[in-house]
């Protein structure tokens, strides 16, 4: 009788074997599709947003690239572009005039024009993205985000 069972024993257990290697090259190979994806850099690196007439206006402007929505705001030193997305869980903040800052309407942070945190439960500052202007049309890159300044 125990001649009988190794046979099936050693079967089932290369069996085994062989599934346990077939998941773990299986993740591997998803894990690396997914690190290549996830870590590659848009491309082209300078995209452009919109016409520097249009977005550089007295007060921000709100525009969408890319599913990233975005606020742009006319600066000494050229284009200050601003990740409209609160950095505590993402609501979109608006731009209130009459306040003269960005509020978070979910959860109340407030923010300067500039996007520096003034109030609320926000860790830090809104983000920025790299901005230029390229002969009348503005540019972003996308591939550089600037975290917010964190306040103490």
């Amino acid at each position: 009788m125990v001649n009988m069972r190794t046979p099936a024993i050693r079967r089932q257990f290369l069996l085994t074997a062989a599934l346990i290697a077939v998941i773990f090259f299986s993740l591997a190979a998803v894990s690396g599709v997914m690190y290549g994806i996830i870590t590659r850099p848009r491309t082209p690196r300078w995209q452009a947003l919109g016409a520097a007439t249009s977005l550089l206006a007295a007060e921000p402007q709100r525009a969408t690239f890319e599913a990233q929505i975005v606020f742009v705001v006319a600066d000494a030193d050229g284009p200050l572009v601003l990740n409209a997305r609160d950095p505590l869980r993402g609501c979109v903040v608006a731009w209130v005039s009459a306040e003269q800052q960005f509020i978070d309407p979910c959860y109340g942070s407030h923010y300067r024009i500039d996007g520096t945190y003034l109030s609320g439960p926000s860790p830090r500052g809104l983000d920025q993205f790299a901005a230029r202007n390229n002969n009348g049309t503005i540019e972003i890159d996308l591939n550089r985000p600037l975290l917010g300044a964190a306040h103490s």
